[in-house]
């Protein structure tokens, strides 16, 4: 049980950080006056999506939050970071015997990783501005790099240290590239290679390593959830509803099941030597 109730408070601590991000955002938007203040359009802000690349979400000039949907779509990637932290933090004072538990600022990093990808994508629809396109790429291309990496550490145990070195070299590079890439489609071609490469490279991990017990429902259900994600990412431009709706905030919340999936299927790995010694019940 002591599994379900870290599960359920992380799931509970979600849903109110998600009222309470949502309140206060629309709450700025309702009472914001773009015609009189200028927010988005000045700074680091006032650079436009290269070629003015729009989503099909009309974006609205006058208001706070440019894209109300996508923003909105976008806070379904809270559980992506807030079950890291809780369940690293938790770690820290009580290992109970997954593989994960035993280095809990694995986890912590994921979680701050996630963090950042999650305020990324939200800025990136809120302010529908260039900066807020390269802070969404950084975010995300981090993450998805990141669980890559993470399955080396776990499946082929390296060295913590190692994991770490190749982890900081790999943002660097993306920090690079999403500052110096002004293409929308070499950008979307490197979210896919990412995501798809993540997928693909966990499987071959989960189907070939006999040396640990998986929990194999969290493993497909982020499949499931992140090839969906990918479909509706690749027909967003063919969805369009009067500017207004369009596959894209799916994407978001298809896309953010699948993360949080991934972590939880990571979380609950366990060497076969040592579940023996544990009776501890598993999510």
């Amino acid at each position: 049980m002591k599994y379900l109730r870290r599960f359920a408070l992380a799931g509970a601590v979600s849903l109110v950080l998600f009222l309470i991000i949502g309140l206060t955002l629309f709450g700025i938007d309702f009472y914001y006056d773009g015609k009189n203040r200028v927010w988005w359009g000045k700074g680091v802000f006032k650079t436009p999506r290269p070629g003015n690349f729009s989503f099909c979400e009309q974006k609205n000039v006058t208001n706070f939050i440019r894209e109300p949907l996508n923003v909105v779509s976008s806070f379904f990637f809270i559980p992506s970071y807030v079950y890291p932290f809780f369940y690293g933090v938790q770690d820290c004072y009580k290992n109970v015997n997954t593989i994960l538990s035993h280095y809990p600022d694995l986890s912590i990093v994921i979680a701050i990783v996630a963090l950042f990808h999650n305020i990324g994508t939200s800025l990136n629809h809120i302010s529908a501005s260039n900066f807020g396109l390269i802070m969404d790429n950084i975010g995300a291309w981090s993450l998805f790099g990141g669980y890559i990496i993470l399955a080396f550490k776990i499946f082929l145990n390296i060295p913590r240290t190692t994991f770490y070195m190749f982890y900081m070299v790999y943002i660097l590079l993306v920090i690079l590239l999403a500052g110096l890439n002004h293409s929308i489609l070499l950008q979307n071609i490197v979210s896919a290679i990412l995501i798809i490469g993540a997928m693909i490279m966990i499987v071959c991990f989960h189907l070939k390593n006999k040396t640990i017990i998986k929990r194999a429902k969290w493993i497909w259900i982020g499949v499931g959830f992140g090839i969906t994600a990918i479909i509706t990412a690749a027909i967003d431009p063919y969805t369009c509803y009067k500017h207004a709706f369009s596959t894209h905030s799916i994407f978001h919340v298809l896309g953010a099941v699948g993360i949080w999936s991934f972590y939880l299927y990571f979380w609950t790995l366990k060497f076969k030597e040592s579940e023996n010694n544990s009776n501890e019940e598993s999510v």
